[in-house]
């Protein structure tokens, strides 16, 4: 039994040998095989193979995008929650001939639910970020 290193694209298998791929007909892939560039290992056994892909490194890809994700709308929900108390809510009234419709938001429920995505948002920030330096 021998093990190679190897990657799988829409389930066609090859196996790196060098600089050279070479396909490798009639693979089990033990997975689903499917993404782009999946990177993983051969064993062989005779004239049967099965291909294991190693999901670590595009795991960690998107872990590092869902923590840039959880920046930004921890971003977003600093500057609502800084500024939404300085918004026209409906309690206010304007009389004379400057009178206007106040609007159905609240500046200080804006704040509120800005305030609360801002810490979800750090809490699930913190997470990605161990669960990434988890992985090699």
């Amino acid at each position: 039994m021998m093990l190679y290193p190897a990657k799988a694209a829409l389930k066609i298998v090859t196996m790196i040998d060098g600089v050279n791929e070479i396909i490798v007909p009639d693979c089990k892939i033990l997975g689903q095989g499917m993404a782009e560039n999946s990177t993983g290992i051969i064993i062989a056994d005779n004239n049967r193979f099965w291909y294991i892909p190693l999901i670590s490194a595009d795991l960690k890809e998107t872990l590092s995008k869902m923590e840039t994700l959880c920046g930004s709308l921890i971003d977003v929900a600093k500057t609502l929650a800084s500024n939404a108390g300085d918004l026209l809510d409906n309690t206010t009234t304007v009389t004379g001939q400057a009178t206007m419709t106040p609007s159905t938001i609240k500046g200080e429920a804006i704040k509120t639910d800005a305030t609360t995505v801002q810490n979800k948002a750090t809490e699930l920030k913190t997470q990605i970020q161990a669960l990434a330096n988890t992985l090699a």
